[in-house]
């Protein structure tokens, strides 16, 4: 019969025969001498293999199920998906798209702010006439009406009710 051993210094294991036990042996990897006693005896573990059953806790491994029960039912959640979704929906804007919506937002409002304080007294729009005015106003409202709609693609309704209500602040 044969031990397995372990050197001390250098913990590389050999195979020896049981009559070493107790004599001095020295190490073929290190060359340093040690006794085979209980210390340098390294200690077998248990192997399992398929079908060695050692263990109450390993009884269903390595056991097949019987061919003539049937494999239980399996009931799966299904994920609801809207028809309507596209990849447009889902894929952020693009940087052109978002300076347009954002540029068009910025020309109506400065616009109304330059036209609502550029009319009283000394401002920008007091020596321009009123039919002037309002064919300016009109050109801006629709440019930034169609800035801020080509900006917001994705939400059409919203883009178009918030444009809407800035041009009209801007025309009247």
């Amino acid at each position: 019969m044969s031990l397995r051993i372990q050197c001390p210094s250098c913990q590389r294991q050999f195979t020896v025969d049981t009559e070493l036990k107790g004599r001095t042996v020295e190490c073929g990897s290190c060359a340093k001498q040690f006794v085979v006693d209980e210390d340098a005896i390294v200690p077998e573990r248990d192997r399992y293999f398929p079908g060695d059953i050692k263990r109450p806790g390993l009884k269903h491994y390595g056991v097949a199920r019987d061919p003539e029960d049937t494999a239980p039912e399996v009931d799966f959640a299904r994920a609801a998906y809207s028809d309507t979704a596209t990849a447009a929906d889902v894929i952020p804007p693009t940087p052109g798209r978002l300076v347009a919506g954002v540029a068009g937002i910025l020309l109506l409002v400065t616009y109304l702010v330059v036209l609502v304080f550029g009319s009283n007294g000394e401002g920008v729009f007091s020596d321009v006439d009123q039919g002037k005015r309002i064919l300016l106003s009109g050109f801006v409202a629709l440019m930034g009406l169609a800035l801020v709609c080509y900006g917001g693609i994705r939400r059409r309704k919203q883009s178009l009710m918030s444009g809407i209500a800035l041009a009209v602040a801007t025309v009247v």
